[in-house]
Order: C-alpha cells, then sequence, then structure tokens
C-alpha cells in the first residue's frame, strides 16, 4: 500500500514544539517581571523607613559622625551605638527589617546591627560609591544561603538590599543607609502563583490540542481509508484480468464487471484528489495560524538581537529563541514544499537558464553561511554553458547541496561546485564536492527519504531531513537526475545532470563577479520625515513594526487597526509607503488595496502586504494584485528596513 502523509506525526511534532517555545517565554517572562516587582516593591518600601529611620536617629548618627575616632572598639562602645540599638528593636517588631548599617563618606561602617563590622570598610560595593557619588538609590534582590542578623543565623532567604543616601539640612549627603528587607514570603508566593499559571496555561493547551487532533486524526483516516480503497480496486482489476481468458460469457461478464469497477476507480481517485486538496488547504491553514505566533517570536527576537540593551547571557538566551524559531519555519515550510510535490501541484517553468547568472546569485547567498563555518568555498564554470530548468527550483537545490557541504564538512574544509557540458548525452553536469567525512555504503539508499538524517539525529547539527528528498522530486520533474558519491574519510560528492540549453553565455564568470558588500544610506535625505502607514488588526503585530521602524528617525509611523480607519488616514496623510495585512475582520486587504487604488489622490502609493498568507500561491495573488511587496510573516527584519527605504526614496551611496 501506498505511504500516505502522516499528518498525525507532524501535527504532534509541531504541537509540540510550539507548546514548548511558548512555555519557555511565558514562565520567563512572568517571573522576570515578577521578581523586577518586588525588588522594586521593597526598594520603595525600604527608602519610606530610611526617611523614617533618618529623621528618628539624626542626632545618633550626627554624634558618630562628628567623632574623631572611627576605631571598632570606640564605636561598638559609644552611646549613640546602643541608642540606635535600642531604637531599631523596637522598630524592627513591626517591619521586616533583617539588618541595618550606617557608612561614612569614607565607606566606614559606623553602625551595624552585627556588632562585628563596625569600623570596618566593605571589601568591594559599587552600589555604594554610586549612592555618594550620584546620590542614587540602589537595590537588588538576592537568594542567601546564610544570613547574618541581629537574631542570629538565617537560612534560605530572599533579601532586597537597599543602599540610601542621608541628607542633612543643605541636602547633601552625609552618610547611607543599607537595609536589608526579608521577602521571602513575597517570593514564594509569587512562584507559586507562577507554577498555577503555567499549570492553567496547560491545561488549557492540552485541552484544544485535543480537540484539534481529534479533527487531524479523523482526517488522516480518512485518506488512511481511502488509500485501502484504491489498493482493492488495483487488486480486483488484476484478478479480473486474470481470469477474463477462461470462458467467452465470463469474459463478457467481467467485462462489463471491470468497466463497473473502473468507474469507481475513477469516483475513488476524485476522492482521493479531493482529500489531497482539503489536506492542502488544511496545512494552508495551519501555516498561517503557525506563522503569526512565529511573526512574533521571531521578529521580536531580531529586534532584541540587535538592541544595545542586552547583557552577553541575555543575548545568548535571544540567539537561542531566534535559532529554535528558524528552525521551526524551516520544517514548516519544508512539509509545506514536500506536501505539494507530492500532491502534483507545483508549476515548473522550463526555461534556458543563465548558468553565470544562476551561479552568482547562489554564492552570494551562501558566502555568509559558509564564512560563518570557517569553509572555503570556490567553483569552476565553462562560460558558455546554459541549462533547461526552472530558474527558481534549481537555485533551491544548489542552495539546499551548497549547504549541506557546508553544514557536514570537517572544520576549515572546503566546498568546491562544478559545472561542465557532456557533449554526447547533450546534458549538463553540477557537482557539489565537499571534504566531510563522508557517507557509508549502507546509509546511501537512506539518503533521499524523506525526514531520514542518518546519524545526525544526535548531533548539534540542525536539519529537517526533507532537502534532499525535495531536490530529488525537484530534479526528477525538470526530467534530470540526481545522485551521490562518497568515501568515508574523504569527502561526498552530489551531482545532478539536466538537459542542455543550445543558448551560449559568452561573458567569462570568475569568483570576483560576487559582491557581497553593503550600501550605506544616504543621511542627507533622513533630514526630512517620511510618513508610513500600517493597517493591522494585531496588536502585538503593530509592536513589531513600530520597534522595526522606530531606529529610523526620518520615519513617522501611523497606525490603524481597523481597515476604514486607515483608509481614511491615508486620503487625510498622504503617505509614502502604506504596509497592509491581508486577514482583517470587517474587510481584507485586497478589498483596501482596490480602494486605494481607485482613488486618484492616493492610487500612486507603494503598498506592501505583510501576511501569514505564505503559500506560492498566496503570493502569485498578492503580486498580480497590485501589491509593490509581498512579505510574509514571520517578518526578516533586515529585509523590511531594506525595502521600506527604497520605496519612500532613500537614496544609497558608497
Amino acid at each position: 500500500m501506498k505511504k500516505h502523509f502522516q499528518l498525525k506525526k507532524y501535527f504532534l511534532m509541531t504541537g509540540g514544539i510550539a507548546f514548548l517555545v511558548f512555555t519557555i517565554i511565558f514562565g520567563t517572562g512572568v517571573y522576570s517581571r515578577d521578581m523586577s516587582n518586588l525588588e522594586n516593591l521593597g526598594e520603595r518600601e525600604n527608602i519610606i523607613l530610611s526617611g523614617f529611620l533618618g529623621k528618628l536617629l539624626e542626632p545618633e548618627i550626627k554624634q558618630l559622625l562628628s567623632s574623631s575616632n572611627t576605631s571598632q572598639e570606640f564605636l561598638r562602645n559609644h552611646k549613640a551605638k546602643h541608642n540606635i540599638d535600642s531604637i531599631l528593636s523596637k522598630f524592627s517588631k513591626q517591619y521586616p527589617i533583617l539588618k541595618v548599617k550606617i557608612f561614612a563618606k569614607n565607606t566606614t561602617t559606623i553602625y551595624s546591627s552585627i556588632a562585628d563590622e563596625i569600623g570596618k570598610k566593605p571589601s568591594h560595593s559599587s552600589s555604594l560609591e554610586e549612592v555618594f557619588k550620584l546620590s542614587n538609590t540602589s537595590s537588588e534582590l538576592v537568594l542567601k544561603n546564610s544570613f547574618q542578623t541581629s537574631y542570629g543565623e538565617m537560612f534560605d532567604r530572599k533579601i532586597v538590599e537597599t543602599y540610601i543616601p542621608i541628607h542633612n539640612e543643605d541636602n547633601e549627603i552625609i552618610a547611607a543607609f543599607e537595609l536589608y528587607s526579608d521577602v521571602t514570603n513575597l517570593v514564594d508566593k509569587s512562584i507559586n502563583k507562577l507554577y498555577k499559571d503555567i499549570i492553567f496555561l496547560v491545561i488549557e493547551y492540552l485541552g484544544l490540542f485535543i480537540i484539534i487532533y481529534l479533527l487531524v486524526r479523523h482526517a488522516d483516516n480518512i485518506i488512511k481509508n481511502q488509500y485501502k480503497e484504491l489498493d482493492e480496486v488495483n487488486h480486483q482489476l488484476e484478478l479480473a484480468k486474470d481470469n477474463l481468458e477462461a470462458k467467452v460469457q465470463e469474459r463478457t461478464q467481467r467485462l462489463s464487471n471491470t468497466v463497473e469497477k473502473l468507474n469507481q476507480e475513477i469516483q475513488d481517485r476524485m476522492k482521493a484528489q479531493n482529500a489531497n486538496q482539503a489536506k492542502s488547504d488544511f496545512l494552508s491553514s495551519m501555516s498561517h495560524e503557525l506563522r503569526t505566533p512565529l511573526n512574533a517570536i521571531i521578529g521580536f527576537s531580531q529586534i532584541l538581537e540587535i538592541s544595545d540593551s542586552l547583557n552577553k547571557y541575555d543575548l545568548d538566551n535571544v540567539n537561542e529563541i531566534k535559532k529554535a524559531g528558524d528552525h521551526l519555519l524551516n520544517l514548516i515550510n519544508d512539509i509545506l514544499d514536500l506536501s505539494k510535490i507530492e500532491a502534483g501541484k507545483i508549476d515548473l517553468s522550463i526555461e534556458a537558464v543563465d548558468l553565470k547568472g544562476l551561479t552568482s546569485e547562489c554564492f552570494s547567498l551562501i558566502k555568509p553561511f559558509a564564512q560563518k563555518h570557517d569553509i572555503q568555498i570556490d567553483y569552476q564554470l565553462t562560460t558558455d554553458l546554459a541549462v533547461r530548468a526552472d530558474y527558481t527550483r534549481l537555485k533551491q537545490v544548489l542552495l539546499n547541496l551548497l549547504s549541506n557541504g557546508i553544514k557536514y564538512n570537517r572544520k576549515n574544509g572546503k566546498v568546491s561546485l562544478t559545472i561542465k557540458e557532456n557533449k554526447p548525452q547533450h546534458t549538463i553536469r553540477f557537482e557539489v564536492i565537499d571534504t566531510g567525512e563522508g557517507i557509508s555504503k549502507e546509509q546511501i539508499p537512506l539518503l533521499f527519504q524523506p525526514f531520514e538524517r542518518l546519524n545526525m539525529t544526535k548531533s548539534e547539527i540542525e536539519g529537517t531531513g526533507i532537502g534532499l528528498s525535495i531536490s530529488q522530486k525537484i530534479i526528477d520533474l525538470m526530467e534530470g537526475n540526481i545522485g551521490v558519491e562518497t568515501e568515508l574519510g574523504k569527502g561526498t560528492t552530489f551531482w545532478i545532470e539536466l538537459p542542455a540549453e543550445n543558448a551560449k553565455v559568452d561573458k567569462e564568470i570568475t569568483n570576483s563577479d560576487i559582491s557581497t558588500n553593503g550600501e550605506g544610506i544616504d543621511h542627507a535625505s533622513e533630514q526630512r520625515k517620511f510618513h508610513v502607514l500600517y493597517i493591522e488588526d494585531n496588536p502585538a503585530n503593530i509592536k513589531l513594526v513600530s520597534r522595526a521602524l522606530k531606529p529610523k528617525n526620518y520615519i513617522k509611523l501611523h497606525t490603524a487597526h481597523l481597515p476604514e480607519v486607515g483608509i481614511e488616514l491615508a486620503i487625510e496623510n498622504k503617505p509614502s509607503l502604506i504596509l497592509l495585512d491581508i486577514n482583517m475582520p470587517s474587510m481584507n486587504g485586497y478589498q483596501v488595496l482596490n480602494i486605494i487604488r481607485q482613488n486618484q489622490d492616493i492610487r500612486h502609493i507603494p503598498v506592501f502586504a505583510i501576511t501569514a498568507n505564505a503559500m506560492p500561491d498566496d503570493i502569485k495573488k498578492g503580486l498580480a494584485a497590485g501589491f509593490n511587496e509581498y512579505l510574509t510573516k514571520p517578518l526578516d527584519i533586515a529585509v523590511l528596513n531594506e525595502l521600506v527605504d527604497k520605496y519612500i526614496g532613500i537614496s544609497s551611496g558608497g
């Protein structure tokens, strides 16, 4: 029986990954927020208490500061010290203050609830120095496994440490408080609440997941049963053909039965085609639903990645989130691509392909990836060759083979692309040669199987195991061949053969023809404010685009959450550029675009589609409808910024 598309398997994979990513982001965000709130709360309480204590202890503090003797023995036996002890003893019964220290401007401890600390200077305290230099209050929430207080030693306490300046009548800093307040109970309550919130979200998600899973399972069973029915029909046809020779009368009767069964087969095939269409529609819908949250995950990760406010630890966390989001997006794209090819719905435009332009574009795209992995890349090309193929799909296959050669190479390795003509067979042969570890003979038959990654599943190298399967199917559709030659320990060569084209390319190409240098913006154009309008009903998407364009001080962004409001703003402000969502409640993006193009005052304004509808047919439909650019979610922030500058007229300069 023909293997059907494993819908349940892929749904469980993508759903589980999405849930894991969301739970990590939610838990981390809520915990950070609560801890920050507790720190701020503790700081505010300590500031209020310090103000009260400052006035209450003012005479004693002045006595300690006025003394020229700052020895430990003198300060510990000073009358003012005992007065402060007495006052704080009563005071601490009403407030969660575990310890109080008072520092002179030279950072000497003139008073502490712990007598052994009096007369000493802290070994290092940037927060205390900041108090005396900048008159700033500084707080930090810390976990103390062991903490000495005036009541004795305490264990496992969450404490807010606060440094607060003490001013005299002339508002000059004369000393500083260090207050230690106990927030253990508040932290424990916050953590318990976070656990409850996560459990509640897990229950909600599982409920929704089970409902969708039941629908997916039902659809999967329908597809499976239809394949079984087709196999049964084919089996019956074979039996009918074998028995036709028995008797003339039976032959006539069986012929009639065969015709009837053929009709049934046609109907069954139509049902299978309808099921494939339903599957494609479902995948398209799931793609949209998954891309919308991925837009926020990947988009805001890009915003954080270019931010100057993150430390190395937080930046590493952001990179991990972005890497996971990119991996999930690639998985979705590959699954949709494979499904489309298997359903026979891929459209190819076979034409004469200029190998100079194709090679130049491929190496421009793959060069940053090779540099990141310290892999040398080069190529050899007979300059007067052309091939009959689909340009975009051939580029997709070559990029997949080149990226595999880079990913699975050894350190400081090399990847080469050679293109040459086989004149007797009138074909063009592409060879991607790497210096990696090679592949065993036993594993070669598994190379082009979907989701087969050989022994790479436990490695740190990311991949879906779909790329080679898709490449093989694309080459087959272009009437070509693809294969592999490999030797363990020496490397691997993937080759492609496609029909040659008679057209010739007469300009020589070299590595120097490929340039990846960026172009700068002419900042003279930034003196003018360019108005950009974004019509979008999702607040998260509005926030993402707003933050992406915020560094461009020459752009003023207007937003509208309703299409009707957006049209009014466009007519009123006549922006330089309009960004437009497709799926909106009262009016879709195509209707809004039609209204804009029919209005004489604003029909000239360029309009970008920004949408999660990312199937190839969706992109063709959008560009045919009149969108100047069709950007799919998750957004690539760099591409968005480049296109915005291009369309509003910011010129490029060297």
